[in-house]
């Protein structure tokens, strides 16, 4: 079973776990609005002009191979280990697909727990969880978008002497149907906070704890009085009725007047994420007590068993994390492809 990017939620991968959603929402709905063809063409690359999304622009190189068999609606409930070795996936249904190999891309909220319904019991499984922090601003354009969503122009800020430290982004609308509600959003790029996810045995708890080091929240502070008073200028002005911060109206204008305790009150309430979620199944040695699976994706004390999604990322890049996952999956699968070899 494929998963796109490997970046499927709880809720869409599986049927009973229940998602803790602290600091999880944001008030303008941009995280939460339903899936698009629009939205999903933010996940793109570029093959031979055309604008191709990951799985399309794979297939597109691969030659057709009689070997490949993609099964739709396959729920995998767990990977079947025996004697240290995994020997193959055993689905939803209880149908029991076997293999030589095993490759989980489930992504970082799911292939913890999809480990520990196999048996897995490494204590780093589900912890080091990292995500971009993010808020959006909006204002009422005065013409309506003439196209679909996109993102229209992207920043990369330094903070603290860091360079990519911070994203501003424009979008030309946040997808209600009159395509008059445009945004600017902020994200924090370069991040120390960590989460983790846990499992009590009937249901899989997701906490980011974002923010929660006092690096990321004063950079996070200085990115948003930034994104406030580019709002301010005459260009960002002309284009709607006044820039607001949140589902009230509340002009952005009135979060400069904040002390710092305010500002990360404000923060705080209306903080989402980039859905970016990555580390926890973290590549290292066999040595490294926070390392799940080997500098080459595979599960440590498993044979024969891999990771190949945002899950082992060490830490989260300062950027989007759809080609660095392409570029460890494409790795990884390299690394498989050696170990078989005579």
């Amino acid at each position: 079973a494929l998963s796109g990017h490997g970046q499927t939620s709880l809720p869409h991968l599986m049927h009973y776990p229940s998602i803790s959603t602290s600091q999880m929402t944001m008030s303008l709905g941009w995280l939460a609005k339903p899936y698009c063809e629009e939205f999903q063409a933010h996940s793109v690359v570029h093959l031979l002009g055309t604008m191709v999304d990951n799985q399309r622009g794979f297939f597109l190189i691969w030659p057709t191979r009689r070997a490949l068999d993609v099964r739709t609606g396959a729920v995998v409930s767990r990977v079947c280990i025996k004697d240290g070795n995994a020997t193959g996936v055993e689905l939803s249904d209880g149908t029991v697909i076997v293999a030589d190999d095993v490759v989980l891309c489930s992504g970082a909220l799911a292939t913890p727990h999809v480990l520990w319904a196999s048996g897995c019991q490494h204590s780093a499984i589900g912890s080091g969880l990292q995500d971009h922090p993010a808020v959006m601003f909006s204002t009422t354009l005065d013409e309506p978008a003439a196209q679909g969503f996109v993102v229209t122009s992207h920043a990369s800020i330094a903070l603290d002497g860091v360079l990519d430290a911070g994203q501003m982004m424009a979008y030309n609308h946040l997808g209600d149907p009159t395509r008059t509600l445009g945004g600017l959003g902020v994200a924090l790029t370069h991040v120390w906070s960590r989460g983790h996810i846990s499992f009590d045995g009937t249901s899989t708890r997701v906490q980011f704890n974002m923010l929660s080091d006092s690096r990321d929240q004063r950079a996070m502070r200085e990115l948003v009085r930034m994104a406030v008073t580019y709002t301010s200028t005459q260009a960002m002005s002309a284009i709607g009725s006044g820039w607001t911060c949140d589902e009230n109206a509340r002009p952005c204008s009135e979060l400069l007047d904040m002390s710092d305790d305010e500002l990360d009150a404000w923060v705080s309430s209306h903080l989402g994420h980039q859905s970016h979620a990555v580390g926890t199944c973290r590549m290292g040695s066999a040595q490294d007590p926070n390392a799940v699976v080997s500098p080459h994706g595979q599960v440590h004390g498993v044979s024969s068993l891999w990771v190949a999604d945002a899950s082992v990322f060490p830490r989260i890049p300062r950027a989007n994390t759809n080609l660095p996952v392409t570029m460890v999956a494409a790795r990884i699968a390299n690394f498989i492809s050696e170990s078989a070899r005579p």
